[in-house]
């Protein structure tokens, strides 16, 4: 197994403020280009496995699987941000917060050019084989799709209607995340650029003396068909990312009031909710079946890696947001 990643941030950003009468604005900017180089070779080699002790002593192979192809990749993107906020004191006993970020999610591309996608919802053919209803893989930058117009309004607010015996407050945000580069890591070996081949029937040349001799027909079929679709009979096993990935985003309200019983005493009731959409998932696309497909996750606090759209009533095309994942077995 050979493994390695180089990850590098370029980033610069900045912020100033204006008071101004009855307001203090608010302004910045935040610019980063994003640089992922790795490199995975998991099963280059192959990898047996055997269903005891006994069949490993004797030779009897359970299953084999093998990469073939590249997997080194230099994944790339800029997401920018800008901003502004208002902190107006509208009146002595009322301020309001009222604030806009606009955020570019650029394209993800493989500088190198290795990374292949499947497009569910893409039309054309596969080298000089047909098309069919399942899409096209995508070999050309870019890869995921750019997303050039993502607004987060905020809004908030503080009145104190009896001179600070009573104070309410409340507010609400939308808050996007980046995308990342997890989903295409995890298909680096999309066809045509890479393969991943599975036997789990040793008959013909698919011995173990072959395969351990690299002479195995898998072996020498796979690894001249990596960087095309020439003669190709099965695609093996694809994980692939939606070039068409939405940005996970969150919503984020609260509302809440203060009251003082005493000179020295305060009580305090607050709700504050928040809901997340075009969260992730990895699905299954085998089945195109809306009724079939998980349901989207809901307001998870976690990271996102691929995302997914709640509309679930695409046929026979993958839903916005969704991460695709194909398994086959080479014979």
């Amino acid at each position: 197994m050979a493994q390695g990643r180089v990850f590098n941030v370029y980033q610069w950003s900045d912020a100033f403020s204006w008071v101004h009468g009855r307001h203090i604005v608010k302004a910045g900017f935040d610019l980063r280009h994003i640089e992922d180089n790795s490199l995975n070779y998991t099963d280059a080699l192959g990898a047996f496995t055997f269903t005891s002790v006994n069949d490993f002593l004797a030779g009897t192979i359970a299953s084999y699987t093998q990469e073939f192809g590249n997997t080194y990749r230099g994944y790339r993107e800029n997401y920018n941000g800008l901003f502004v906020q208002d902190d107006w004191k509208l009146r002595p006993t009322l301020t309001l917060n009222l604030g806009l970020r606009y955020e570019f999610q650029g394209s993800q591309i493989d500088a190198n050019h290795q990374q292949s996608v499947l497009d569910i919802a893409g039309t054309g053919k596969i080298g000089q084989l047909g098309s069919g209803p399942l899409g096209v893989f995508n070999t050309q930058n870019p890869l995921i799709d750019a997303h050039p117009a993502l607004l987060a309004p905020r809004f908030g607010f503080a009145w104190a209607p009896t001179n600070g015996s009573l104070v309410l407050r409340g507010g609400y945000g939308v808050y996007y995340d980046s995308l990342i580069f997890n989903g295409l890591e995890a298909g680096r070996t999309a066809p045509p650029t890479d393969y991943t081949g599975t036997l789990s029937s040793f008959t013909g040349g698919n011995t173990l003396a072959n395969l351990l001799a690299g002479t195995a027909p898998l072996q020498t079929t796979l690894a001249a068909q990596a960087g095309s679709f020439n003669n190709v009979t099965n695609l093996g096993s694809v994980i692939s990312e939606n070039p068409h990935i939405r940005n996970p985003y969150q919503q984020q309200y609260s509302l809440g009031v203060e009251v003082r019983l005493a000179a020295s005493v305060m009580a305090e009731l607050s709700y504050v909710g928040s809901r997340g959409s075009a969260l992730t998932t990895y699905e299954p696309i085998n089945s195109t079946l809306p009724a079939d497909r998980p349901a989207p996750a809901q307001a998870l606090p976690i990271r996102p890696i691929v995302s997914r759209s709640s509309r679930r009533s695409m046929p026979p095309r993958m839903a916005p947001g969704t991460h695709a994942s194909i398994r086959a077995s080479t014979t």
